[in-house]
């Protein structure tokens, strides 16, 4: 599944013409884990409704990466900090 999530959430910054800086795509992939990690402890990680959900959300996650991107090109730490803001957003904050 966190390879799933990771392509979505690859996928919505290649839609948006952005890359992932090495750094933002670590901790990017730390919240997935996190995330599943979740998903699983709650029993809920082969529940078509929440993975569609988790993958919605992550996505989510990453469009609001780039709606503040602060300034950068890509998609690095400072951005990936500032969309933090929008947490809680289940299962990964």
């Amino acid at each position: 599944m966190e390879d799933r999530l990771w392509e979505a959430a690859q996928e919505e910054a290649n839609q948006s013409g952005k890359a992932i800086e090495p750094a933002a795509e670590a901790r990017l992939k730390e919240m997935i884990s996190d995330g599943v990690d979740r998903m699983n402890t709650l029993g809920v990680a082969n529940d078509p409704s929440q993975i569609q959900r988790a993958e919605k959300n992550i996505v989510r996650f990453v469009r609001e990466m780039n709606n503040i991107r602060l300034g950068q090109g890509d998609l690095g730490v400072a951005s990936y900090n500032a969309a933090r803001d929008i947490c809680p957003l289940w299962p990964f904050c």
